[in-house]
């Protein structure tokens, strides 16, 4: 075959994959993705090299302007690195400062940023992407402002004042007050993203631990447990909830004695005019009702219980009559499994997962327990609770 043939022969072969037009693109890519180089992917593909580093150029480009990073993209060869992004220079220098906000500049211009801190001089960067010092400096500066730096510190980086600075993004319709404002914006939007990530997450895996969702979702702790929406915070194990300190202070036997001598004494208020017969006996639902509006300072009905098996006991141990009340005889009717169950089934079912949430669920179906139940036979909230969330944890741990 003549050497004209060979030439109209390679010239054909090239209008035909022009006429495919981004499929034969891909096709360069995904070959160089599987770790070819672009010399063997070419000669597999039956492309001249040229044309296989325009194709894959082309590619480049399409996907940049996609929204893609170009952190994403396999490790190219040198001369295909600078290819790819001479060509990207050449688009967005001809679509200056139209294109300033599309994904193709805004990839760029965060590439240049690397190559400044990697220590290139804005001099060799303008020689290298064929740009003016203005526009090299423009697009760093925009760079910079994006990460949050003042007009001071970007003029700083340039050695330029804080004017000029101001000066070189206006050129390009740009202020650093709008741009802080949409790094606000899309911090946003990310944070409430991150948060429905964490909410979905922990929703699927109920009485999973902060560690493994900062894991799953490739995020620190921090940032795990501030973006975890209040609700959701109830299903992570080993999380201390917030809690009133003084609900949930520890009152010793002395305190909780003294607590029913005042709640006694406030009972019966004139009791001196009064025989001992005439006196008003101290009842836990008035009691409650003390501790309620903050005049009685000691622990609930139901720890006194707890701590005293009854309520004749705890009254006679402080010295004050009270009339005993009807479940002082404690009858179980729920094994403590079951109590744990009743309380798993509730934190799966429920958004707010307090201990008053708890009996209003249970008030609803007569086969249900109380909170009072649960803490008298399986221990204090706090330690119920985690149980139950072990509990929904094995339904996902086991699968």
């Amino acid at each position: 075959m003549s050497i004209e043939n060979q030439r109209s022969l390679r010239q054909f072969r090239i209008d035909e994959i022009l006429s495919l037009e981004r499929e034969p693109a891909i096709e360069a890519w995904k070959k160089f993705e599987v770790g070819s180089d672009d010399v063997k992917a070419a000669e597999e593909l039956g492309y001249p090299i040229e044309y296989f580093r325009k194709l894959f150029a082309q590619e480049f480009i399409s996907r940049l302007s996609s929204g893609q990073s170009f952190t994403e993209f396999p490790n190219l060869t040198s001369e295909l690195d600078v290819l790819c992004w001479n060509t990207v220079a050449a688009k967005v220098k001809s679509g200056l400062p139209a294109m300033i906000d599309s994904p193709l500049c805004i990839q760029f211009r965060l590439k240049l940023v690397g190559i400044r801190r990697d220590g290139v001089p804005v001099r060799d960067i303008k020689k290298q992407f064929g740009l003016d010092k203005f526009q090299v400096e423009a697009l760093l500066m925009l760079a910079l402002a994006e990460e949050g730096l003042t007009l001071n510190e970007i003029g700083d980086e340039f050695g330029l004042t804080r004017e000029r600075a101001r000066q070189v993004l206006k050129k390009f319709g740009v202020s650093t007050r709008e741009i802080k404002k949409q790094v606000e914006v899309h911090e946003s939007i990310n944070q409430e993203r991150l948060a429905q990530a964490i909410n979905s997450w922990v929703t699927t895996h109920p009485g999973c631990r902060l560690s493994e969702v900062a894991t799953a979702l490739m995020i620190s702790e921090s940032d795990a447990l501030s973006l975890c929406p209040k609700d959701t915070k109830g299903l992570l194990l080993g999380v201390r909830r917030k809690r009133d300190s003084d609900k949930y202070w520890v009152y010793s036997r002395s305190q909780i004695l003294d607590a029913l001598k005042h709640a006694f004494d406030l009972r019966n208020p004139l009791m001196s005019m009064y025989s001992v017969s005439e006196t008003l006996p101290l009842t836990g639902s008035f009691y409650e009702k003390l501790r309620s509006e903050g005049v009685v300072h000691g622990p609930s009905h139901q720890r006194i219980l707890q701590v005293f098996g009854t309520w004749k006991a705890a009254c006679e141990e402080a010295g004050v009559p009270c009339v005993e009340a009807v479940r002082d005889s404690y009858e179980i009717r729920w094994t403590n499994d079951e109590l744990v169950g009743q309380l798993a089934e509730f934190i799966s079912s429920s958004k707010s997962r307090s201990a008053a949430s708890f009996d209003s669920w249970c008030r609803l179906d007569s086969s249900r327990a109380s909170s009072g139940t649960i803490r008298n036979q399986v221990g204090r909230w706090s330690e119920s609770y985690e149980l139950a969330l072990l509990l929904l944890r094995q339904q996902w741990t086991n699968n």
